[in-house]
């Protein structure tokens, strides 16, 4: 049954998150253990577990966009404001990769809750010009562009 599928996977998410305290150094674990949290919705949890493996390997991009993407994941008010540790986890990304298009997207992110519009439209700009013609991702970037400097309605 799904109650019982829940269950057992509960119990398996239990026994990683025990065996990582008794590992706290293994970064696998930690992806592991952040994966497993996702998909039980335990984001507060699955965002911990990105953080640890973010620490233990900063020169690991794949690691720091994971754990960049459930800093934010979720919220509503990042025009405003990105959470406090997410531009130094922008920064060490684009240290690894300055071209990864992630990346720009979340430096684009950081500018704009900083009010840098200009700053905004160029790294969300190269953004754009690596996502495929006619995607709804490509227009739903370039609707944030376009709406870049205006007021909210």
């Amino acid at each position: 049954s799904p109650e019982e599928r829940e269950a057992f996977i509960r119990s398996m998410v239990e026994r990683l998150a025990a065996k990582m305290k008794e590992n706290p150094q293994d970064v696998e674990g930690w992806v592991r253990l952040a994966n497993a949290y996702r998909v039980l919705e335990e984001y507060d949890q699955a965002r911990d577990a990105w953080g640890k493996a973010a620490d233990l390997a900063p020169a690991r991009l794949d690691v720091q966009l994971d754990y960049a993407g459930s800093l934010i994941e979720g919220r509503a008010d990042l025009d405003k404001k990105v959470p406090e540790q997410f531009p130094a986890v922008v920064t060490r990304i684009r240290n690894l990769d300055p071209n990864n298009p992630l990346g720009l997207f979340y430096a684009g992110v950081v500018a704009r809750a900083e009010g840098k519009t200009d700053e905004t439209r160029d790294l969300w700009g190269k953004v754009l010009e690596l996502m495929p013609e006619g995607s709804p991702e490509r227009a739903q970037l370039q609707h944030e562009i376009d709406g870049l400097g205006k007021p909210a309605n």
